[in-house]
């Protein structure tokens, strides 16, 4: 991993500094930058696995809003594999990272942003509760978040990928067996 420079710290004058993330702590990577002043100072952030920063330092405050913007917002993605159901091939992991995708064209459209600049570890507060304001308004499933990116042609499903495929070979062998009188 490159090292990666500190970060100053929106809770306090000090710095963010790249650090292991205890064993105790849940999620994520391996990785988090915490402030040099810590546990004073209860400043810190999420780092990728190569050491990257995870979206903008934000102040307790706006971890918070963050936190319950995603309480909001994270179950339109994260259990998509059921919405899919077993026949699918692709694994539980792809299917998240299709629905989480999904998911922010979906809010980044009703937001008025862009793809790119939606992501909720990027949001400031004012942007943090009009997201907040468009998901509790619209109140939106995952079905209807892929409804949505259907009709609008933002689903991130590559055409001819395992998981249409299949569909379309069930399809397929359902029609093959009401042309033969078959039940279906």
């Amino acid at each position: 991993m490159t090292t990666h420079p500190p970060i100053p710290c929106p809770d306090c004058s000090g710095m963010l500094h790249l650090k292991e993330k205890p064993r105790s702590w849940r999620g994520g990577s391996g990785f988090v930058y915490l402030c040099e002043n810590w546990p004073q100072c209860r400043g810190l952030m999420s780092a990728h696995a190569d050491g990257r920063p995870c979206g903008n330092p934000a102040d307790a405050y706006t971890r918070k809003a963050r936190s319950t913007v995603h309480a909001l917002f994270d179950p339109l993605w994260s259990d998509a594999s059921a919405m899919y159901g077993p026949d699918c091939p692709l694994k539980p992991a792809a299917l998240r990272r299709i629905a989480r995708n999904r998911a922010y064209k979906w809010l980044a459209h009703h937001m008025g942003m862009s793809f790119k600049e939606c992501h909720i570890s990027m949001m400031d507060v004012e942007q943090l509760r009009h997201a907040w304001r468009t998901i509790t308004k619209h109140n939106p499933t995952p079905e209807s978040v892929r409804a949505w990116a259907k009709e609008k042609k933002h689903d991130t499903a590559v055409p001819g990928s395992p998981c249409q495929k299949a569909q379309a070979e069930r399809l397929r062998a359902d029609q093959r067996s009401l042309q033969n009188g078959e039940a279906v």
